[in-house]
């Protein structure tokens, strides 16, 4: 499975799930970049992605900016309302069906727990630290951990750190988020190259 595909899959097992209490989904439009590391099945993958999200429009598009030497770049948008996903690789495209029922979330997976009181990352002198929550959950889908930035009254969360543990295969899934905001590019979601 490539590396970008693995992402969507991890992203949407994480933003699919029903939320906890707190943190239940991230801001309704957000942009910013995943820095991804893979380790699967003995191989180390890492993938830095520009990520733009909308809920109300419904749609996902994530765009590789840089891969591990040999993987190829892809750029996958995701339009839900009519459940059509499509793969740009190397100015190829392949269109698919979304078969996921529900559009992603990218909150914290149901029955994770809040690790603990809220701390800050970094320092916790004033302006310089991020107010976090962190949530681990162990299920059939392996063990989970994140650690989310509430906003307002936590009922949303920025995600910062989130990582996805399995033993059968063994593998795990790394993702960070960096310089997320809730504005969105121009022209966020434009048809990926060759799928015009």
């Amino acid at each position: 499975m490539s590396l970008s595909v693995l992402l969507l899959v991890v992203l949407f097992g994480i933003a699919t799930a029903q939320p906890s209490e707190r943190c239940a989904a991230t801001p309704s439009t957000w942009s910013g970049y995943i820095y991804a590391i893979e380790f699967r099945l003995g191989k180390l993958e890492l993938l830095i992605s520009l990520a733009n999200y909308d809920r109300e429009s419904q749609k996902i598009k994530i765009t590789d900016t840089d891969v591990s030497p040999g993987s190829p770049k892809r750029t996958t948008l995701e339009e839900w309302s009519t459940k059509t996903r499509y793969v740009s690789e190397n100015g190829q495209c392949r269109k698919e069906r979304i078969e996921e029922a529900e559009f992603p979330k990218f909150g914290v997976p149901e029955g994770a727990k809040r690790i603990g009181a809220p701390e800050y990352l970094g320092s916790k002198l004033p302006n310089l630290g991020v107010l976090v929550e962190q949530y681990s959950r162990a299920g059939s889908e392996g063990e989970f951990f994140g650690t989310f930035a509430p906003i307002g009254n936590g009922e949303m969360c920025v995600p910062i750190i989130t990582s996805t543990l399995t033993v059968v295969p063994l593998a795990e899934s790394l993702l960070e988020y960096v310089n997320v905001t809730t504005t969105l590019p121009v022209d966020p979601f434009s048809i990926p190259p060759g799928c015009k």
